[in-house]
């Protein structure tokens, strides 16, 4: 447990930040099938922008996704560590992976709509706002929504693409270990903690 320590706690830091910002920090109401609403939380009565709460919470997100990524490359270094290629490339490969983590979302945030328009825009495909709902609040993130969906698509897509072949390779690279470097109880225990950290992320 020892080596995957770090791991996840950015792990767990990611996903407590994750978990605060939406029901603390900027608690969203969101309007679909238009990608438009208002914050409800504590940054709102700060005076933080609407656009700023978003990318926080769109990059927190993608960041989370990048530390589960990690766990399971961190449990999969712990079989293959005299892999000297694997060991130079990772620091550039995470790297890698927090500037788009961070960056993804850059193009729709620079093309956030005239909110007027936007707003017009809004009360033309959802007519029936609720009258508890103050429409002049109403923050309306993208029109054209196709960029963005494909966008965050890839990035969870080749996330959990990641994770699943790591997972994998782990789970492959354990059974050759049997008897090998490591004992059938150690080996179990190592199947034990990945079906477990699976489990726990599944419920994300």
């Amino acid at each position: 447990m020892k080596s995957v320590k770090w791991s996840l706690l950015s792990f767990h830091f990611f996903s407590c930040f994750w978990d605060l910002g939406l029901s603390f920090l900027t608690t969203p109401f969101i309007f679909f099938p238009a990608l438009a609403g208002y914050p409800l939380g504590i940054l709102k009565d700060f005076g933080v922008k609407n656009e700023h709460q978003l990318y926080l919470m769109i990059v927190s997100g993608a960041y989370m996704l990048v530390a589960i990524v990690i766990v399971f490359e961190n449990r999969l270094l712990i079989l293959i560590g005299s892999n000297k290629f694997w060991r130079r490339f990772r620091i550039p490969w995470f790297i890698l992976h927090f500037i788009v983590g961070g960056t993804f979302f850059i193009p729709t945030y620079l093309k956030i709509p005239d909110q007027e328009m936007a707003k017009a825009y809004f009360r033309r495909i959802a007519p029936c706002i609720p009258l508890y709902v103050n429409d002049d609040l109403v923050f309306v993130a993208v029109i054209e929504t196709r960029f963005l969906l494909r966008a965050v698509g890839l990035l969870m897509l080749g996330g959990f693409l990641e994770i699943w072949t790591m997972a994998y390779l782990t789970d492959r690279m354990l059974g050759k270990q049997i008897n090998l470097t490591m004992s059938v109880r150690t080996v179990e225990l190592h199947r034990k903690f990945q079906k477990a950290f699976i489990l726990q992320v599944n419920e994300f």
